[in-house]
């Protein structure tokens, strides 16, 4: 689990240490093909090796301010979901 700030985020961390498998959860869970991340040809490539469960990841958007996308239909907060 990751809980990212409001306005801006860095992913740092040394080679090897998952940045860029953070960044491809992220895109998949948006609508990303897994190819299209170049990190697998295909989602079941981006779970962990010899995990036997499942994967989930979740993004919550906060839905507030000028920008907000219908909050009297979607609320104060858009949760995406991807589950595979």
């Amino acid at each position: 689990s990751l809980d990212f700030c409001r306005h801006i985020n860095f992913i740092n961390g040394a080679n090897g240490s998952g940045k860029s498998a953070i960044i491809a959860a992220l895109q998949v869970c948006l609508g990303v093909r897994a190819d299209q991340t170049h990190r697998a040809h295909r989602i079941g490539d981006l779970v962990r090796a010899g995990h036997s469960g499942r994967a989930k990841v979740q993004i919550y958007l906060y839905n507030e301010g000028p920008d907000s996308f219908e909050p009297k239909v979607w609320g104060r907060r858009i949760i995406i979901e991807k589950s595979w």
